[in-house]
Formats: C-alpha cells, structure tokens, sequence
C-alpha cells in the first residue's frame, strides 16, 4: 500500500509505523486520517492513536478524521461490485452488521470470487471487524488531548458518494 501511496502521491511525506505510537522528528501543520483509523477498535488504542497525532502537529495544527462509521451512524448494508475484463474477472459482496449494539465494533464479512485467464474460480471469504465508536467518546478523547473538536459534513469523492460525517480538531 504505501508503495502504491508513494506512486500516486509523489511529492508528500510517507512513513511506514504503528498509528499507536509512530515517532518522526517533524512537526505538521495538519494530519488527515481517513480508512485506517477505523482498525482500532478499542479505546486505549484510540487514545495512543490521538495522541500520537498530537506529538506530531505544530501548535494550533488540526486534524481531520473521517471514519467509515460512527455509533449513531452504523446501519447494517451490503456492497457488492467487481469487473470483468477478456481475460480474468472478479466479484465481491461485502455485508457490514452490528451483532453486539453494545459494544464498539461491527462485524464486515466479505465473499471475493475470482476467474482467471482460464476460466477458474476461486472462492474466498474475508471476515474484520471495525471500530464504531460514538461522537460524543470521540469529542471526549479528543478534549482529553487537548483538541478543540467540531462535527462537519464532508464529500469525500465519487468512488464513496454522498455526504460523510468527519471530525475536524484543533489542537488548543
């Protein structure tokens, strides 16, 4: 990923670490995380997460977070998508639920089928789990790191349409 990251985005800054406690000697202006935020499913990992990015922002520096889902957002859906092409396909059907309403996390499961340049298909079947955690637990960690928070709809792009809800803070 961060090869592709590098090949796509050439002139920015990319390291390889640990979102929990990653120490790089420069300090920024603003820091964006969007996908991979939502892999940490428990508090303690979200606090080292938050002030981490701390560390890492100048005075006054902001962030932009912008999870898949939030508690009051979650609502349980299926997406399934693919291509096809002369000579190789693939299909998928992903199903995110919340089988425990009272916990922080929802269950993803995912079937991919493949066809190859034969005509065979393969089966496989993916299963994560993701973090939904409220809006008001995250403004409480947000303030315990010493963030100003503020909740603010966003459009993200074409690929995820619609309008998403992500937290912009600002370190006080």
């Amino acid at each position: 990923m961060l090869n592709i990251s590098k090949k796509l985005n050439p002139d920015l800054n990319h390291y390889c670490g640990d979102m929990r406690s990653i120490k790089i000697s420069k300090k920024y202006d603003a820091i964006f995380i969007h996908d991979a935020i939502v892999h940490i499913t428990n508090l303690n990992d979200l606090k080292k997460v938050l002030r981490t990015i701390s560390s890492h922002l100048k005075p006054n520096g902001c962030i932009l977070i912008v999870p898949d889902y939030f508690k009051e957002t979650f609502r349980s859906s299926s997406i399934q998508g693919g291509y096809d092409d002369f000579m190789q396909g693939l299909r998928y059907l992903q199903w995110t639920i919340d089988s425990n309403p009272r916990d922080s996390v929802v269950e993803c499961y995912t079937t991919y089928m493949l066809r190859d340049a034969l005509g065979n298909i393969k089966v496989e079947n993916d299963f994560y789990q993701i973090a939904v955690f409220s809006i008001d637990k995250w403004k409480e960690l947000l303030s315990k790191e010493g963030f100003k928070s503020d909740i603010r709809p966003i459009a993200i792009n074409d690929m995820e349409p619609g309008v998403h809800i992500c937290i912009f803070a600002e370190k006080c």
